[in-house]
């Protein structure tokens, strides 16, 4: 068995110091694989071999049908959020009664069928309204009990805060523009305050409000085919930044 756990980074915050350590231990000490770089990136070898992923249930299988090419980002950094959706829901979704059961217990709502379930997945219509490159980590699409359709757009973080904003990109140009679609998504989807948009493009709420615009505009796309949709962001209670910026988010809304 393995026992030296590799390098720490030591401008981490807490919660980030404390998961990378836990990473690390768990490379070394459970999967007995190697690192590389810091204690919590698989080496090579190992990330290839689908260790960020659990085994079996068909997740790594569905990691590299969306994944066709390595990297790094997704294969083998323990510490980044995009492995998490298919760890979780990749095993739920061969059970649909259990996560069905799971849903309306933690939501309160009536989903009776789930129709649709995909990970890193832009809905056409949203996107061609929004003119970006949103997507849900995991897009789940149901139908209740009365027979009409819904769905939930989740959003995926771990050690994760929030992102700035990078000078004369394609986002920032929008975000300058008021008629741009971010604008008039939120006047039109009649969710938010009056003037949310001022605030919430601003880089602690950015994120958690394109996620949410994206299934606002596939509602306003669907021409009623969606009744319900519900906008998740699932994150470890450790992670201070988001349960303080999801509490303020709500404020405008």
């Amino acid at each position: 068995m393995k026992s030296q756990i590799g390098p720490q980074y030591g401008k981490d915050y807490p919660f980030k110091a404390k998961a990378r350590l836990h990473q690390s231990k768990y490379l070394t000490e459970v999967l007995q694989a190697d690192y590389q770089d810091y204690g919590n990136r698989l080496a090579e070898n190992d990330a290839r071999a689908g260790k960020n992923f659990y085994p079996g249930l068909g997740v790594f299988e569905a990691v590299k049908k969306r994944y066709r090419r390595y990297t790094r980002g997704v294969y083998a950094d323990m510490l980044r959020s995009e492995h998490i959706p298919f760890n979780i829901f990749i095993p739920l979704s061969i059970n649909s009664d259990l996560l069905i059961k799971a849903l309306n217990k933690i939501l309160d709502l009536d989903i009776a069928v789930i129709t649709q379930l995909m990970i890193e997945h832009a809905p056409v219509p949203a996107k061609a309204i929004l003119k970006d490159h949103t997507s849900f980590d995991t897009y789940v699409e149901y139908t209740t009990s009365e027979g009409a359709k819904g769905f939930l757009g989740i959003e995926v973080k771990y050690t994760e805060l929030e992102y700035k904003l990078i000078p004369k990109s394609t986002e920032a140009y929008a975000l300058a523009n008021e008629s741009a679609p971010y604008y008039t998504v939120t006047q039109q989807s009649g969710v938010f305050c009056e003037g949310a948009g001022n605030i919430l493009r601003q880089n602690r709420f950015r994120q958690i409000w394109r996620n949410q615009l994206l299934g606002e505009a596939l509602l306003m796309a669907s021409n009623n085919e969606f009744r319900h949709f519900t906008s998740i962001t699932l994150y470890p209670s450790g992670n201070k930044h988001f349960t303080d910026t999801i509490e303020a988010y709500k404020h405008y809304l």
